[in-house]
């Protein structure tokens, strides 16, 4: 079974390799990988599998899930391993045992779900991981792309709100990015901001009229301001690096251990 990309959930085919799409979302597996070693890791709402089987290279055993039925028989289908499992689940319920898991994974996905359900999912990742078990997810701060902007959103956070809702399960939390921003840098979060309202705003698609291609890319993405500028593989954006306390990031990933 095939699945397209429907604007939100990523497609490995519908997209070149060196895409910024592709290099955004890619980054982030290779980002996970010396954290997986030999491990018995989840990947949870795995999509159509991809990352899952990057994974599977280097652990001992992967269990990607995922709540959209097609996406997981399409995962069953396209990537055959003997340590790499494909089930249809949600992040309101983890259909495992307690303390199973050495290292957990989660991409892009707490946003999805409102503020109950998030705090839901973080405690059943906490109970699925072994002790010295370590959580590594990823989401947008909505501060840098503005809240609302992405209609598959259905409640984003900032970095203090993320790091005060993974610390009640966690007791060391650090921070990598990608599009690492100052905080100090309010008129780029400001522009950020109204650059993603006037795409929520443009039914028609005017600015694809209007505006030349690095500026369609700037409004379309979570990445605007460093697109705007220069070639985004050689501003090397899309690796994750460690954020300082004054820094926050387009797409924060956080690194968690009990």
């Amino acid at each position: 079974m095939n699945i397209s990309f429907t604007g939100e959930r990523y497609t490995p085919e519908d997209f070149e390799s060196k895409d910024h799409m592709s290099q955004m979302h890619w980054s982030r597996y290779k980002f996970t990988i010396p954290f997986v070693n030999e491990k018995k890791v989840m990947d949870i709402a795995c999509g159509e599998g991809y990352g899952s089987n990057m994974l599977s290279k280097n652990s001992s055993e992967v269990v990607g899930i995922d709540i959209d039925s097609k996406s997981i028989e399409h995962a069953k289908n396209k990537y055959k391993k003997n340590n790499l499992n494909f089930y249809v689940g949600s992040v309101e319920r983890i259909e495992n045992q307690n303390e199973l898991f050495d290292v957990v994974v989660s991409f892009e996905t707490i946003e999805h779900v409102k503020l109950s359900l998030q705090k839901k999912f973080l405690s059943e990742v906490a109970r699925i991981l072994k002790p010295s078990g370590i959580f590594i997810v990823s989401t947008p701060d909505k501060d840098v792309g503005g809240e609302g902007h992405n209609e598959f959103h259905v409640h984003e956070l900032n970095k203090p709100e993320f790091f005060k809702m993974l610390n009640e399960h966690f007791k060391e939390v650090e921070f990598y990015g990608q599009d690492i921003k100052p905080y100090g840098n309010k008129l780029s979060l400001f522009i950020a901001r109204i650059l993603h309202k006037l795409v929520k705003l443009d039914k028609l698609k005017i600015r694809h009229k209007l505006f030349p291609k690095k500026f369609r890319f700037a409004l379309d993405t979570n990445v605007s301001n460093s697109a705007v500028n220069k070639n985004l593989v050689q501003n090397d954006i899309f690796t994750p690096k460690k954020i300082q306390q004054k820094e926050t990031a387009a797409f924060l990933i956080a690194v968690c251990k009990k």
